[in-house]
């Protein structure tokens, strides 16, 4: 008899599930915060990592590592985005300066403050920004 086995999940389906998980725990609050956790395609800023794993309610992922195998970036964990988030108290057409950034967040904070706010993202290290500038661009985030 063979086992069952559970179907591939989406990412759609991982962010969903994403998204009730951190509904459930409390750390998003507010209809904003959880409209860019539904609409932000977190496995684009990833593409390295598992969606499950990419999609953990709990974990960072690493997107890049030095000679020594050290994590040198990576995406926070969505509970801490949510915290960071919800604590920023954003709102539509606020401008808002974000350092650190691999882009998923940016993309978060830009579908918060809407097509009337300003997002300006930093990082320090070229391969950093410069995968942040394509991913946004490739999830159609163009401000």
């Amino acid at each position: 008899m063979t086992a069952d086995v559970a179907p591939a999940q989406t990412p759609e389906q991982l962010r969903a599930a994403m998204v009730s998980t951190l509904l459930e725990q409390g750390w998003i609050t507010s209809a904003p915060v959880r409209a860019a956790f539904t609409t932000v395609p977190r496995e684009r800023f990833a593409p390295e990592a598992p969606p499950a794993a990419v999609y953990s309610a709990r974990d960072t992922v690493t997107t890049k590592r030095d000679a020594a195998g050290v994590s040198t970036s990576s995406i926070s964990a969505p509970w801490l985005q949510a915290e960071m988030l919800q604590a920023a108290q954003l709102f539509r057409g606020a401008k808002v300066a974000e350092i650190g950034s691999g882009g998923y967040n940016a993309a978060l904070i830009s579908e918060i403050v809407g097509p009337e706010g300003l997002v300006v993202t930093f990082d320090i290290d070229p391969w950093v920004t410069e995968r942040a500038e394509r991913f946004l661009a490739e999830t159609g985030i163009d401000r």
